[in-house]
């Protein structure tokens, strides 16, 4: 395999962007921020609407795009994806069944771009890692939401993800047919046609990849990079270090299978964790939740879309 660092897509115009409210984006990732929001920029149940969110250390606006991610249960179809850039495609039509009152979205590790409908207007945004866990209260929602999780080691050139992590940053012109990307014009991408979207992105040079961090993550041994550029090339690909990234991945994997109604000393064990405590530590920092919390079915709360990833988790 050889793993000489990606060479960056050539420097494109800055994009005049809007960035939701309340979002701290640094000036090198190459996005103009003087641009206010437009109205209706966030999806339903975010500000503006009914509902009150609330994070650890965060505000209102932080999760502005989370009522993207909903469980299976909530009605998401979901797939893998063949594209060595791309984790899973999912998207997410309003049901008529009774939606529950709030949305529980636990820390994730990757990065993605969101598109969603509301009340007749389209909206696009790149999604960072989350490092915590956010609570959302659902509001009414009247669009689809679609969704392409990218994995680890893939990033989009001019945005680097370490300015993106906790934070999101919108498109700053958007139609049912088309948005704005780092100063280019892209047809909307669907569920369908995630993976031509995903490789004209590629092909332009703005989606690049770096096959270490891919490898590294799933556990696979290196002898031709030091240690230490091993750390930074997968900060620089993924915004968080390789601990942070574990245990993250640990965490989702342990609530899959307290959701399965594995015992939590079991998940303990199979996890990786070294005792319970240290399970209920983790579950704690990246779910806000207890090991029995998460197993019981609350019909006021909905997880985020969880599944596994070839990251290996153990210590």
């Amino acid at each position: 395999m050889n793993y000489a660092v990606p060479v960056s897509a050539p420097q494109l115009p800055t994009v005049t962007g809007s960035v939701a409210a309340g979002y701290a984006v640094p000036l090198d990732v190459g996005i103009d921020t003087t641009t206010e929001p437009t109205s209706g920029g966030v999806p339903p149940g975010g500000p503006g609407g009914p509902a009150a969110q609330s994070r650890p250390g965060g505000t209102a606006a932080d999760v502005s795009f989370l009522a993207v991610s909903l469980e299976p249960a909530g009605g998401v179809e979901q797939r893998p994806c063949d594209s060595p850039y791309v984790e899973r495609v999912y998207r997410a039509e309003p049901g008529s069944g009774v939606t529950p009152a709030r949305m529980r979205s636990v820390a994730n590790s990757n990065w993605e771009l969101v598109v969603w409908r509301d009340r007749g207007v389209t909206h696009v945004s790149v999604r960072g890692p989350e490092t915590g866990p956010t609570v959302l209260e659902l509001g009414p929602s009247t669009g689809e939401t679609f969704g392409i999780i990218f994995r680890h080691g893939a990033f989009l050139a001019p945005m680097p993800v370490p300015g993106l992590v906790d934070t999101a940053v919108s498109s700053p012109h958007t139609t049912a047919r088309s948005f704005v990307l780092q100063g280019q014009e892209w047809e909307t991408p669907a569920y369908d046609n995630a993976d031509v979207f995903v490789d004209r992105l590629v092909r332009a040079g703005l989606l690049v990849r770096d096959p270490l961090v891919t490898d590294v993550l799933r556990g696979d041994a290196t002898t031709l990079v030091t240690p230490r550029s091993v750390q930074r090339r997968v900060a620089a690909a993924t915004g968080l270090t390789q601990g942070a990234i574990r245990q993250i991945e640990r965490a989702r994997q342990a609530v899959l299978l307290l959701r399965q109604g594995m015992p939590a000393i079991e998940v303990a064990q199979r996890a990786g964790y070294h005792d319970q405590p240290h399970l209920a530590r983790s579950l704690t920092r990246f779910t806000g939740r207890t090991a029995s919390q998460l197993r019981r079915a609350d019909g006021e709360e909905m997880l985020s879309l969880l599944y596994k990833t070839e990251v290996e988790v153990r210590p």
